[in-house]
């Protein structure tokens, strides 16, 4: 080691953990005292702000806990669902006369989706899809489009 070196360590020995701490704040550029949370970390510009509770949404304002989480109305689909257990099949006379009612539906009113089937006879589109797949494989109605834009015809 060469003198200046040996210098150095022997000032730094010499020293208590106060000046010590001093001398290095002096060196890069007079950051505050306090401890090592006081010293900026490394890509931290400013303090993160403070973040406060989000109120729950308006739709689901007055809704007690344990109530479902709906922003639905209720009406007859929910009427619907609530006769069946959760996963149990719909009979087969529910499903002949959901068949019947949506061919009824497409023949008065050609060219409708299935969307817009469910609004008709306020019904969910997804208890739609069964009958609707049930009426095209029995040829009773026929489809053109894909996917959202598939609209239905009475043959």
């Amino acid at each position: 080691m060469d003198q200046f070196q040996l210098h150095i360590i022997d000032t730094v020995r010499r020293m208590t953990d106060a000046a010590i701490l001093d001398l290095v704040k002096h060196n890069l550029g007079g950051v505050n005292a306090g401890g090592p949370e006081a010293t900026p970390k490394a890509g931290r510009a400013r303090e993160p702000k403070q973040r406060e509770k989000a109120a729950p949404p308006k739709r689901f304002a007055g809704i007690a806990p344990g109530q479902p989480k709906t922003s639905k109305p209720a009406s007859r689909r929910a009427a619907a669902t609530k006769s069946r257990a959760t996963g149990e099949k719909r009979s087969p006379e529910d499903l002949a006369k959901t068949m019947e009612m949506v061919h009824v539906a497409i023949r008065n009113s050609p060219g409708m989706g299935a969307e817009q089937l469910g609004e008709r006879l306020e019904v969910s589109t997804k208890a739609l899809a069964l009958p609707i797949r049930k009426l095209l494989a029995v040829k009773r109605i026929r489809s053109e489009g894909q996917k959202r834009a598939t609209k239905y015809f009475a043959v």
